[in-house]
């Protein structure tokens, strides 16, 4: 079999890339370099940190690699900020002058910060970037979140050319699509994505390789960047208009991941940081959001959770205060603090019962009995 030709292509990589797993969990750019090289496209450089953990693979792999200046770390607005200064400028050189010389055909970001245009523009053809979520619907912070928050039924991964405006390039090529499941994380999701990618990596490669790529406008340029602050704005549960799947959504969210936003919700006039969560359909006769009790059986919450009035029935709520200083669960701490970390479906971090696949024999707490004012509330069903 011949092999295919050459390419020319410079790789930027990120530092805070998904794991991607085959045999083992390894680190996603290790798997895309790997395929990258099995199908005969090596880059002729890699850009990463100084201090990025891929770098000891790189060497033995006999891979070139460059460290990027520190300044590039970070958010937009701080990068361009950073090079706002003829000082700044001159950091950039050593990497613009390397891209001069080798003068690359193509460039690929892989999980970067935003890239200036003295790198950017340096290739011949394009430098593209892959963004995991559909564009232009998913455009900016945490796609794999919002598509879980609006109930997307399916997420693909988006390559397109980089711009100065963040994740408004050209379109250029789309992964295959993959269903969002009910007990899907933003971790799972994104590890998935990013799975995808690099398995057909290949195949961008090829189409980078005879210039077949189909540049399409991002047509609705309507649609807004997704940032930090309209995800805070959706970390609060409104027991009044929330149903069970958006509260399923809301926990998968914010108690799924470790991005340093809690989840919160309103008792009794002040807001607690939400831990866990299983929601058991059924008849409710008081008003939503109102506490019926706590909590007495073994299990989970045994130490007496809160048992909230919900729209479709209860919810059962481990919580936590909610203090100025928060600060994030890591994810060892994520998953002592949920019923099982064993049986997710699609993930190693468990974040509440009701996310499990329905199918799974493991039912924990299922036939648990709830406990309010002495009234055994034991005819409700699981919602899960």
């Amino acid at each position: 079999m011949s092999q295919p030709l050459m390419i020319s292509w410079v790789l930027y990589l990120g530092g805070e890339r998904p794991l991607n797993k085959s045999k083992e969990w390894v680190d996603s750019a290790q798997s895309l370099l790997m395929a990258a090289m099995r199908a005969g496209y090596p880059p002729c450089l890699v850009l990463l940190h100084s201090s990025d953990p891929l770098i000891p693979w790189l060497n033995q792999q006999a891979i070139v690699w460059m460290p990027l200046p520190d300044i590039l770390v970070g958010k937009r607005s701080d990068i361009i900020k950073a090079l706002n200064g003829d000082s700044a400028q001159l950091v950039l050189q050593p990497v613009t002058q390397r891209l001069q010389e080798l003068q690359p055909q193509w460039g690929l970001s892989f999980y970067s910060a935003w890239i200036p245009p003295q790198i950017f523009s340096l290739p011949k053809q394009a430098f593209l970037n892959f963004h995991p979520g559909n564009l232009p619907e998913l455009r900016g912070f945490e796609p794999d979140s919002w598509a879980i928050l609006r109930g997307m039924q399916s997420i693909r991964g988006s390559v397109h050319r980089l711009t100065l405006i963040y994740d408004a390039g050209d379109l250029a090529w789309n992964t295959s699509a993959t269903s969002i499941w009910a007990w899907d994380t933003p971790t799972s999701l994104i590890e998935r994505v990013t799975s995808i990618f690099v398995k057909e990596l290949p195949s961008l490669l090829s189409a980078m390789q005879n210039k077949c790529l189909v540049y399409t406008p991002q047509v609705n340029k309507a649609i807004q960047t997704a940032t930090r602050a309209k995800l805070v704005s959706e970390a609060v549960i409104d027991w009044q208009f929330d149903s069970h799947q958006q509260l399923s959504r809301r926990l998968r969210v914010f108690s799924g991941q470790n991005i340093g936003i809690p989840l919160q919700a309103k008792l009794d006039g002040k807001f607690y940081r939400v831990l866990a969560m299983e929601l058991w359909r059924g008849p409710c006769l008081i008003e939503s959001g109102k506490c019926l009790g706590y909590y007495q059986e073994a299990g989970n919450f045994f130490d007496g959770a809160p048992i909230i009035a919900t729209k479709e029935g209860v919810a059962l709520i481990k919580v936590d205060e909610l203090t100025a200083d928060f600060c994030p669960l890591t994810l060892a701490q994520l998953a002592a603090s949920t019923p099982s970390k064993a049986h997710a479906k699609g993930h190693k971090l468990a974040v509440s019962l009701s996310e499990f696949n329905p199918t799974s024999p493991y039912k924990y707490d299922q036939y648990g009995v709830f406990y309010a004012n002495d009234l055994k509330l034991n005819h409700w069903s699981y919602a899960g």
